[in-house]
């Protein structure tokens, strides 16, 4: 019994040997594939056979430790990712709490100069006080007569302006002469008699007034000559004038200020 016993223990001990270098075996098989090792083809039946696998088995083995080893390399980056983050986000506080500041200084600094601008504001306040008291008290006869007389030209030219400005304005409306110089014969007649109608003075003229063009056209050169011309030149001469009496209304405003 003793000998049975002794024999059965040393049996169970060789085949657990047996089974872990078989494993042993298969596993650094498995890692020789996994390195891209390519063994030899008696030595891959071997370890299949002692550690009772399948050619399936190996195969998702191999594939299970190459991405292990992935997931490991992804782990090992963590550390250094963690830091990077780490810095990034302390940096990025860092430009928060300059640009904070700047703000921060940025507000106080308008502060001030809106302190400053108060007592400035009240100075031009009463600048502006004492200019309308110089004006209202202004008592020289030559320089009021003088002003009124100004005011009365100002009130008697500007009308005139802003009427020839206006008729200036309708008659540039329809297009000058040469606009129509592309234009078809009929085209020309047309355009030259809506100018011609589009005139008081000539407002009463039809279409059949002028029997052609070569008429048409010696009517606006007419109508040019001696209505649109003139008037232009009166506009501008009124222009001239009226702003010559602008200026020296601000002189004689001016000139109150003088006590």
């Amino acid at each position: 019994m003793q000998i049975l016993e002794a024999l059965k223990e040393r049996f169970t001990e060789r085949e657990q040997e047996r089974a872990q270098s078989a494993q042993t075996t298969y596993r650094q098989l498995v890692e020789r594939l996994a390195d891209g090792e390519e063994p030899a083809l008696d030595e891959v039946e071997d370890a299949l056979q002692s550690g009772e696998r399948t050619i399936g088995q190996l195969t998702a083995d191999v594939e299970l430790l190459q991405q292990r080893r992935k997931w490991s390399q992804t782990l090992a980056d963590r550390d250094d990712a963690n830091a990077e983050l780490q810095r990034l986000r302390s940096s990025r506080q860092a430009e928060v709490d300059h640009f904070a500041q700047l703000q921060k200084e940025h507000h106080e600094r308008l502060q001030e100069l809106g302190n400053e601008e108060a007592p400035v504001q009240v100075r031009l306040k009463h600048a502006h006080a004492a200019e309308n008291e110089l004006i209202r008290t202004c008592n020289e006869t030559d320089l009021l007569t003088r002003e009124a007389e100004l005011h009365e030209l100002r009130s008697k030219k500007s009308p005139r302006r802003q009427f020839i400005k206006r008729d200036l304005w309708g008659y540039s409306q329809v297009g000058k002469f040469t606009d129509v110089e592309t234009a078809s014969t009929g085209q020309k007649y047309v355009t030259l008699i809506e100018k011609l109608q589009r005139t008081e003075t000539l407002y009463a003229h039809n279409q059949t007034s002028f029997g052609s063009l070569e008429k048409a056209r010696q009517a606006m050169e007419g109508f040019e000559r001696r209505e649109v011309q003139p008037m232009t030149e009166e506009y501008h001469r009124l222009t001239r004038e009226l702003a010559e009496i602008e200026t020296d209304l601000e002189s004689l405003q001016r000139e109150k200020l003088t006590p």
